[in-house]
């Protein structure tokens, strides 16, 4: 479609998502920014999609500009396109998407995932807006933003006037939305280690109790998995969860989730035996409170499920 659309309708166009309508392009690659004539807006494709292909290789043809050298093979890089988005179970791609995959291809880094472009765009993004602070710091303002992102799913906060850029990165790209909300569960969830001495753990436990979807989930796995230092620390925080009475089971749900999908091989034996001992315990716990109402039985269950699940995941034989 995109072939041959402007020479068929005599006209220069963008290429926009629906989330942002920003422009990546012009078509053709050598036209100046100018007001287009027309303006083509691209939902979402789901990756299964009989023209999800075509739509790759459309893509990596107008983004490269045309250029001989780098379209020679452009079915063998939507493949390349398809063998990531399947690595990293993304179900829907679009332009944005494909974007900060064009990139990775770029980087050729085997070790480099989704959390690390997204992580990536949003510090870009921040940058941008360095002369809104004087004590402009990126890693602050991202962390600021995933709060933003997170709350803003679940109540309104009080919001100061640097948080309206913020706002708008909250508010962007899905994707992007997911990365800084499961940055921030993450950031809660490491600060369980950091404050153990405090023994109050009720502001925590509000934002791991609520259950993520998959995808959040995923990426809470991959930014713990990007370093050793980060498992032990993650290890560390599970054992704390799973002791504390504290703790909702929903928040103990999440920490046996995380603790089943360690990499480090030292972090995942270790982790075998807190989650075999909390299972043990479950199962305790069950055999003397036998009258439990219904709605702490299931709670019950969906946690010693969720147990066997990461033990599964652990190759633990006996899950």
């Amino acid at each position: 479609m995109l072939d041959n659309y402007p020479e068929r309708n005599k006209c220069k166009f963008v290429i926009a998502t629906r989330q942002t309508g920003d422009a990546i392009n012009t078509y053709p690659p050598d036209a100046i920014s100018i007001d287009p004539d027309e303006t083509l807006v691209f939902n979402s494709i789901n990756i299964r999609n009989q023209d999800a292909s075509k739509f790759i290789t459309d893509f990596l043809k107008i983004s490269s500009n045309y250029r001989c050298a780098e379209i020679i093979d452009l079915e063998k890089r939507a493949k390349d396109f398809i063998s990531m988005i399947e690595k990293f179970k993304i179900e829907d791609v679009d332009i944005f998407l494909l974007g900060l995959l064009k990139c990775k291809i770029k980087a050729n880094s085997p070790d480099l995932y989704l959390s690390d472009l997204l992580k990536s765009y949003c510090r870009e993004f921040l940058q941008e807006y360095q002369h809104y602070t004087p004590d402009f710091n990126t890693e602050k303002l991202l962390d600021r933003s995933a709060e933003i992102a997170f709350y803003e799913g679940y109540q309104k906060l009080e919001r100061g006037e640097i948080d309206n850029f913020l706002l708008e990165l909250a508010h962007g790209h899905p994707q992007v939305n997911d990365y800084l909300v499961a940055r921030h569960v993450i950031y809660n969830f490491f600060k369980i280690v950091d404050d153990s001495n405090d023994n109050d753990f009720k502001k925590i436990d509000t934002v791991l109790k609520y259950v993520q979807p998959n995808r959040i989930n995923r990426l809470c796995k991959e930014i713990i998995n990007k370093k050793a230092r980060y498992q032990e620390k993650a290890l560390n925080a599970t054992k704390i969860v799973l002791k504390n009475d504290e703790f909702h089971p929903y928040s103990k749900a999440f920490a046996c989730y995380i603790a089943g999908r360690l990499t480090n091989k030292r972090c995942a034996i270790r982790s075998k035996l807190i989650l075999k001992d909390f299972k043990e315990t479950l199962k305790s716990d069950y055999s003397n409170n036998l009258k439990l109402n219904t709605n702490d039985l299931n709670l019950h269950i969906f946690l010693l499920r969720t147990v066997y699940v990461s033990l599964s995941y652990l190759n633990d034989r006996d899950a």
